[in-house]
């Protein structure tokens, strides 16, 4: 079984989720950041990779919260929510300049209006267990 990570990046209470470009069978669809794990890495390098080709900026790996699992072009994967940890040079995410590579934008959602984004039938998987991670903070 092949795996991904899904990027838990929380904000003032606030997940952020991005919205993928067109195109793809998750085009225009919001999603957390994230990817597939490539040979030789691990669920924590891919997260660091992944975040920084986004985003554009540098985050760490920290706890585990979930897993989910989902079918991609006939391929059972198996999805690792983890918190992501801010570590650019800026004091805080209010001020840190994301640069989008495959998403048009973003969005800061409190976790009782996560429900209202079109997600991707893997992030729907673990949203739920990722809401009320957040809730807990």
């Amino acid at each position: 079984m092949e795996d991904s990570v899904a990027a838990v990046i929380c904000h003032n209470g606030k997940l952020l989720l991005c919205k993928r470009k067109p195109g793809g069978h998750i085009g225009e669809k919001w999603e957390l950041p994230g990817g597939k794990v490539e040979p030789g890495e691990t669920l924590e390098s891919t997260l660091s990779r992944e975040l920084k080709e986004e985003l554009g900026l540098d985050f760490r790996a920290g706890k585990e919260i979930c897993h989910g699992f989902f079918e991609h072009k006939g391929n059972k994967r198996r999805l690792t929510a983890l918190e992501a940890v801010y570590q650019g040079e800026h004091v805080s995410m209010d001020n840190a300049p994301i640069e989008l590579t495959d998403h048009t934008t973003i969005a800061w959602a409190a976790p009782d209006q996560v429900a209202n984004y079109d997600l991707p039938d893997s992030d729907r998987e673990i949203i739920n267990e990722v809401v009320e991670w957040i809730r807990s903070l």
